[in-house]
């Protein structure tokens, strides 16, 4: 007698045309993708995907270069804000005199302190003052026409900010990451940052400041010396951080170039200069006595929303 060996396999296979023509045999399809299983190449689907991709045109054209968060939070990151008192309301607070060349928009309070009111250059007619969205303050009755005589209130002031100046620079802030030179192409994230030289974002360059989607995230810039931004460059705010939260404070002199865009509360040692066409969401305030005028030139200064 002839023994055959006949597998489960193929037994199942000999039999199964006699289940009929319209049988089928159903296989398991796998983790459904819909549920954000699998895709249709085996990968592990992301249903955001689709929403991460279409976040903010402008952080994804950044170049790779930035200061990596964890050290941005080794050097004094989640900042408290600095406290900026009876300054607070003032787009334009100097020491010296303001220098307007024609025609400016500034939303804001002006002030001159503790030099006369006829250092208040260039809103002295008509009486309105029609370029300033605010109050202008000056200490006599040499200012223009416009302004409200107020040596108290500018006194206070300009205490303020010079408080301000100093509690940007102050060692209980933590130890700052170092930046130094060209800030073109850097992506900052939130925290303290200081450079023992000059700094400046180059011609045409763009600075991100990226505060990771916390509204309440705040920057302190500080150098030493100058702070320039050269002709059409820009600082450009991501994930939420607000020009009201970002600090730049220089030990001599803040330059914005022509056209330039800057954001942030801008505090000098000595003068703040804003060139033809320069936009800045924020404040200018210098310091002390000695201090340079603050000039613009057909410029745009605007109080940043809280």
């Amino acid at each position: 007698m002839i023994k055959f060996k006949t597998s489960a396999l193929a037994l199942f296979a000999f039999l199964l045309p006699a289940c009929g023509s319209d049988s089928e045999i159903v296989t398991d399809p796998g983790p459904d993708a819909s549920e954000g299983g699998l895709d249709a190449s085996g990968s592990d689907a992301d249903p955001d995907a689709s929403t991460d991709a279409s976040t903010d045109a402008s952080t994804d054209a950044r170049p790779d270069t930035d200061v990596e968060p964890d050290a941005a939070q080794e050097a004094g990151a989640y900042q408290a804000p600095v406290t900026l008192g009876a300054s607070f309301p003032f787009a334009i607070l100097a020491s010296a005199a303001v220098t307007n060349i024609p025609t400016s928009r500034i939303t804001g309070d002006v002030g001159l302190t503790p030099s006369a009111g006829a250092n208040l250059g260039g809103f002295t007619a008509p009486m309105t003052c029609p370029e300033v969205t605010g109050q202008v303050y000056a200490v006599d009755a040499t200012g223009p026409a416009c302004a409200l005589i107020d040596p108290v209130l500018l006194a206070s002031a300009k205490s303020d900010a010079e408080s301000a100046f100093l509690d940007a620079r102050a060692a209980v802030r933590g130890t700052p990451a170092s930046i130094s030179g060209d800030l073109n192409g850097l992506t900052l994230y939130p925290g303290l940052y200081e450079s023992l030289t000059s700094v400046e974002i180059s011609a045409g360059g763009t600075l991100y400041l990226d505060a990771q989607g916390d509204a309440n995230a705040v920057f302190i810039l500080r150098s030493e010396t100058s702070i320039t931004t050269e002709a059409a460059s820009q600082v450009v705010l991501a994930g939420g951080a607000k020009a009201a939260n970002v600090y730049w404070t220089a030990g001599s002199s803040v330059t914005l170039g022509t056209t330039s865009i800057m954001k942030g509360t801008l505090m000098a040692g000595t003068s703040i200069s804003l060139l033809t066409g320069a936009n800045l969401e924020g404040r200018a305030l210098n310091q002390g006595a000695a201090a340079e005028a603050i000039t613009l030139d057909q410029s745009t200064i605007t109080l940043p929303s809280p």
